[in-house]
């Protein structure tokens, strides 16, 4: 795609507004939603896949594209991507240096691939060989070790989000087409179909049938401990502070807990068996565990069927008249075995 104001590139005073581009201010660029970059409302750049997501190309769509003109938005670029996402290149940056140890450093991977936002319950084996101190190589950048997450409280600003949109839809194995959340909103009803891995990395997930942010769902699991400190027990019952937290309604409530790993311990029900959500009280949901395999069953093999040359079934009919008659007579009453190939009597 050619801006539309390409005349400006190709005119006679060709540079003056290349040396114009190239000497403006970092505030004079900006990025559009279809991940272009734009200087004086024209579009003369735009992100494409790079290496990785956060390595990604950069393609001219002005003529004469030249090096320094790229040179200067590629830069733009990267003080984007340093401003907006710090913790994340922090993290990337650790990884490539191995200045984790060896316990943190796989967990560090799987952050990063993740975009910095990974549910806990996927990493629970990770986590639990770490100790404080190995996870304060994670919090160095910027991760928190939620209730039900690790994330990095940073990357959930609106810019950070939008950039990590951007970059995940252009990028490799990019469908072109950014998911971005509803402005000011930390919960809403989910529209269509999205990926588990791109709702994670704008800081979000999917609970029940509404998409919540990271850091509002921590807020909801120290709503649960409060709760449960305050009865003394293992239960809780669900607040109208979770309610007022998540803007839901008091069904969906319940789909939100189930979907974090909770059951229902006690059911209290209204009028016309409508359940009370906010009288009902609920437990953490027991992990699924693998059951020991049985022993292996041993095989029944088919008996082999009888010798067609002994079986009664197979024998052919004998003649009562004949002299074959007799010596069968004499075989059922003493006894006696004639084997199949020797023929050998056997008493």
């Amino acid at each position: 795609m050619i801006s539309d104001n390409i005349d400006t590139f190709l005119a006679p005073e060709i540079k003056k507004p290349m040396h114009e581009l190239i000497t403006a201010k970092d505030d004079a660029f900006s990025l559009n939603d279809k991940a272009e970059v734009l200087w004086q409302q024209t579009s003369i750049a735009k992100l494409c896949a790079g290496p990785t997501v956060l390595q990604p190309g950069l393609e001219l769509l002005v003529e004469p594209a030249e090096e320094q003109i790229k040179q200067r938005l590629a830069a733009w670029v990267q003080m984007q991507m340093a401003e907006r996402l710090k913790p994340l290149l922090l993290l990337r940056d650790k990884i490539d240096t191995d200045a984790l140890d060896p316990a943190t450093m796989v967990l560090g991977v799987r952050l990063l691939a993740a975009l910095g936002a990974i549910d806990r319950r996927q990493i629970a084996k990770e986590l639990k060989e770490l100790s404080q101190e190995q996870r304060a190589g994670l919090r160095d950048c910027g991760v928190r070790f939620g209730e039900f997450s690790l994330f990095m409280p940073h990357l959930l600003r609106p810019a950070a989000a939008r950039l990590l949109a951007l970059l995940l839809a252009f990028g490799p194995k990019g469908n072109g087409k950014p998911f971005f959340a509803p402005p000011g909103l930390t919960s809403f009803a989910v529209d269509g179909e999205h990926l588990t891995a791109v709702l994670s990395a704008v800081g979000l997930r999917k609970c029940g049938n509404r998409l919540i942010r990271l850091d509002m769902l921590e807020r909801v699991g120290v709503e649960i401990r409060n709760a449960k400190q305050q009865a003394g027990q293992t239960s809780f019952q669900p607040t109208l502070e979770m309610v007022a937290l998540l803007g839901c309604s008091k069904p969906d409530l319940a789909l939100i807990l189930t979907s974090l790993g909770y059951q229902r311990h006690e059911t209290v029900t209204m009028e016309a068996d409508e359940i009370d959500e906010l009288a009902s009280s609920w437990v953490n949901r027991p992990p699924k565990t693998k059951t020991a395999k049985s022993a292996k069953p041993a095989v029944k093999r088919k008996p082999k069927p009888p010798n067609h040359k002994t079986s009664p079934t197979n024998q052919k009919k004998i003649d009562p008249d004949s002299p074959f008659a007799v010596l069968q007579s004499l075989k059922q009453n003493d006894g006696v075995a004639i084997a199949p190939k020797s023929r050998t009597k056997h008493v």
